[in-house]
């Protein structure tokens, strides 16, 4: 078993990232297939690094590769197979992502949305800006709508070098989170959604959009840009995306249950929702009546079973009359969810 065999099945095989690593050692067992250790030398890195540019692959792309390839060195030492880890090549930096999703493209998205999983996902990705790799792992738990705060880091989850802040609750997400249903926030019948999974649905949802050069990191882009157009202080946006920490001393564990806390960025999230809201084909709450049994169940396993009809009676007398009962009760429930939608829409927009 070679070093990066090792890497794989022994730590990069466990991590949410594994497909990556996988894809960045079989394109570097091409490369390096008879290597060892030391041919890894600075001359060699640049010789990879161009070939996969004759490739079109972007900057972006072959920094992950050599990432792995540092890790998985890292960790051979650290382990006492290796006695050195060599030297890496300084690589160019990629291009920043400059791609915005404007108000009219953001609306797109949601109007193509297919049940209330994809449309929660997309409240939750504009409302904290989060990486989808957190949102997909949001859980009831750690929203705290009497404080209006969301935990985008789970309880025992170590952070790493990408941060998952504290961020204030936007004012569209209380309804969402209110009625949510299941341990994950984003799940399907009550189960979480895989990451690939996930991703495979969200494609599928860019393509019905007819939005064009977008993914799921385009929405954090678009997020941090906003709060940036609107005055949001610099500080206040690096806290709220996570690229940095609210204090560095202790007493920082506790600044966001200060009444100020990333009050800017929390503003401005919300003027971007009202906004939003106009060019959306259906009110942003959660839709109550699709979770409803449809007509047929209804009539199927909500209506008592008619008893044997009695002489001179219609024998489906009972099962017609408890059956328009239903229908009359799921016209009153549907007309008393558009009032309550119109409400909320009138409300928010006031």
């Amino acid at each position: 078993m070679t070093l990066l065999d090792r890497y794989y099945s022994e730590h990069a095989s466990k991590l949410p990232s594994r497909l990556a690593a996988k894809y960045a050692i079989a394109t570097l067992r091409e490369f390096c297939e008879d290597y060892v250790v030391a041919d890894f030398r600075k001359r060699t890195q640049e010789e990879i690094a161009s070939k996969l540019r004759e490739r079109g692959q972007s900057e972006g792309y072959i920094s992950r590769i050599f990432s792995v390839a540092r890790a998985a060195l890292r960790r051979a030492f650290d382990n006492e197979e290796i006695a050195s880890i060599p030297p890496f090549i300084k690589l160019r930096r990629g291009e920043p992502r400059e791609r915005v999703l404007s108000l009219s493209e953001a609306a797109a998205l949601f109007n193509v949305a297919n049940g209330e999983a994809q449309f929660f996902y997309l409240m939750l990705s504009f409302a904290t800006g989060a990486r989808p790799t957190a949102i997909l792992e949001l859980t009831r738990a750690q929203a705290d709508i009497e404080r209006k705060l969301i935990r985008l880091n789970p309880a025992g989850r170590a952070q790493s070098k990408k941060r998952r802040p504290v961020v204030p609750m936007a004012d569209a997400l209380i309804p969402w989170i209110s009625a949510a249903g299941g341990c994950h926030l984003i799940n399907y019948g009550g189960k979480k959604y895989s990451k690939a999974g996930w991703d495979a649905i969200f494609k599928r949802l860019i393509v019905r959009s007819g939005v064009q050069n977008v993914s799921a990191y385009t929405i954090r882009h678009t997020v941090g840009t906003e709060l940036a157009m609107r005055g949001v202080p610099w500080f206040e946006i690096k806290t709220f995306l996570g690229h940095s920490l609210a204090s560095s001393d202790v007493t920082g564990h506790y600044v966001h249950v200060r009444p100020e806390y990333l009050k800017s960025a929390i503003a401005a999230i919300n003027a971007y929702f009202v906004e939003l809201a106009p060019l959306v084909n259906r009110p942003m709450i959660p839709i109550q009546a699709e979770n409803k049994p449809k007509e047929n169940d209804l009539r199927a396993h909500c209506v008592p079973k008619a008893k044997r009809a009695v002489k001179g009676t219609t024998r489906n007398a009972p099962a017609k009359a408890g059956a328009e009962a239903a229908d009359e009760r799921m016209k009153n429930s549907v007309e008393e969810e558009k009032t309550l939608t119109l409400q909320s829409v009138a409300s928010h927009r006031a």
